[in-house]
């Protein structure tokens, strides 16, 4: 699929650590990713397991080929703004790695998480609408992907009129969703050159520090 579509680095988790078992998720992720170079892994970390999810990290960490954290707190059933979840993503931002995050619908919570640790690049995932693009407009850590079930072109353009091309990215969830289809969100978006150049490929190179 990466070939298919000329991808170059898939940066994949655990659905086993969002719900179940954060532990062995995570190693699960590391075994998968080994030998793999195009291959990186987010480490899972949790707001209701907060030691446990810094030694995670810490863990994989020494590792070259695990390229931040990730955050869901819709599979965890936890609050954004929860005094848990502001010291995770403080555990988080002292280790200089950026974090996919995935609130529970509070755009102004997000903000405040972000504003607490400017240094932190905060990736919101799967797709904002313009009410989240406008709260979130004038912190300039946090970005947002588009990978979704229901892609919506028109939340991509509004978006990317509001927070601007440098703070979009591509990605694809798979293997859950069509990658094709992903893809085909962004074409339809009818991106200018250094528009699509930034999206899909820079703006995850500087956050990531790929190469």
């Amino acid at each position: 699929r990466m070939d298919r579509y000329g991808i170059q680095y898939s940066i994949l988790s655990s659905y086993e650590s969002m719900r179940f078992d954060l532990a062995a998720g995570n190693r699960d992720v590391a075994r998968a990713i080994e030998g793999h170079p195009r291959l990186l892994g987010y480490v899972e970390v949790s707001p209701h397991r907060i030691e446990e999810s810094c030694q995670e990290m810490d863990r994989y960490y020494k590792l070259p080929n695990f390229a931040g954290a990730e955050i869901e707190l819709s599979h965890t059933n936890h609050p954004t703004a929860s005094e848990e979840t502001r010291r995770l993503v403080h555990e988080v931002a002292k280790r200089g790695r950026p974090v996919l995050f995935k609130g529970r619908g509070d755009a102004y919570a997000e903000r405040e998480l972000a504003r607490a640790n400017p240094e932190l690049a905060i990736i919101h995932a799967h797709s904002m609408d313009a009410h989240w693009a406008r709260v979130v407009a004038d912190t300039p850590n946090i970005y947002v992907e588009f990978c979704t079930s229901r892609p919506s072109v028109h939340d991509l353009r509004d978006c990317l009129k509001i927070l601007g091309p440098e703070r979009l990215l591509f990605g694809t969830d798979q293997t859950l969703l069509s990658v094709g289809g992903q893809v085909g969100l962004y074409l339809d978006a009818n991106l200018t050159p250094e528009e699509r150049r930034l999206i899909l490929c820079e703006n995850a190179r500087r956050i990531f520090r790929l190469p």
